[in-house]
């Protein structure tokens, strides 16, 4: 194994254990704001693209700026790993990082939700 090789293992690595982190941060998280008898509740309704056009762009950033910036960094090692060894490392990565802890399918879920759009990757 060259030392480029290894580096590039180490920093993987590394991907893994904040993502693990990153994850585990957005699980609690959401179980915080699910419990908040205050929290803003997103209201489902239909809209018309007038209303659409007129929504903030950072809108989903200000109803939940932690959980957005935390599916941010989710995103850009997402990024980062595409850029290492496209979406097949992605994919192996995913898949150790759902069993480190936590719930496997909500972290799939949220992995595979922000990922999309990455190289050829899809929700």
């Amino acid at each position: 194994m060259t030392e480029a090789d290894t580096k590039t293992s180490e920093e993987i690595g590394r991907i893994e254990l904040a993502l693990n982190t990153t994850l585990a941060a957005i699980e609690a998280h959401d179980r915080l704001r699910k419990a908040d008898p205050n929290r803003r509740r997103r209201e489902i309704r239909a809209m018309s693209l007038d209303e659409i056009f007129a929504l903030s762009p950072v809108e989903d950033f200000l109803n939940d700026p932690v959980g957005m910036g935390l599916r941010r960094s989710i995103k850009e090692l997402g990024r980062r790993l595409f850029t290492l060894g496209g979406t097949a490392l992605m994919g192996r990565v995913c898949d150790r990082v759902a069993e480190m802890g936590g719930s496997w399918d909500r972290r799939m879920t949220i992995v595979n939700a922000t990922w999309d759009g990455i190289g050829s990757w899809l929700a």
